[in-house]
């Protein structure tokens, strides 16, 4: 991983952060891996919308699994997605966690972002997503105008 400067992330929360990354998007055919694309140079754009609290309960637990051996964040996040099921407070907990997690790494991985040195990303390009908007000019309102008359 290239240095990655975070205002709101340490670097170890960073480094589990792109584990986690590589655990939800670990890349598959033309797909690249979470750490691939460079999208977690991106994190505090991210985070600049997001609540104080969540970036307070999103830093206690990265810090939490930065102290686990990198073997056991994968059955961490394993766990998680199973005790989501259960019902009831613990359940309601665990979805916040894994639905949390997973948005803010789904959200840096779709987003088409990159590093700051690679400046293509393969995401979009390799589902196949090209989204373009152009805007209306005078001329195509006249025109518009002018048919619907």
């Amino acid at each position: 991983m290239k240095s990655i400067i975070s205002h709101q992330l340490s670097t170890r929360q960073l480094d589990v952060l792109q584990q986690l990354g590589d655990i939800l998007a670990p890349g598959y055919g033309q797909l690249p891996s979470f750490s691939e694309t460079g999208c977690l140079h991106h994190i505090d754009e991210v985070l600049d919308f997001t609540s104080i609290q969540n970036i307070k309960e999103l830093k206690g637990l990265l810090t939490f699994l930065s102290f686990l051996p990198p073997r056991c964040i994968p059955l961490f996040i394993t766990s998680l997605n199973t005790l989501s099921h259960i019902p009831g407070f613990i359940g309601q907990y665990c979805r916040l966690g894994f639905w949390g997690v997973k948005g803010l790494v789904f959200s840096l991985y779709y987003s088409n972002l990159t590093d700051p040195y690679q400046n293509i990303s393969r995401v979009h390009d390799a589902i196949n997503y090209h989204v373009s908007c152009q805007p209306s000019t005078q001329s195509n309102v006249i025109i518009k105008n002018h048919q619907e008359s």
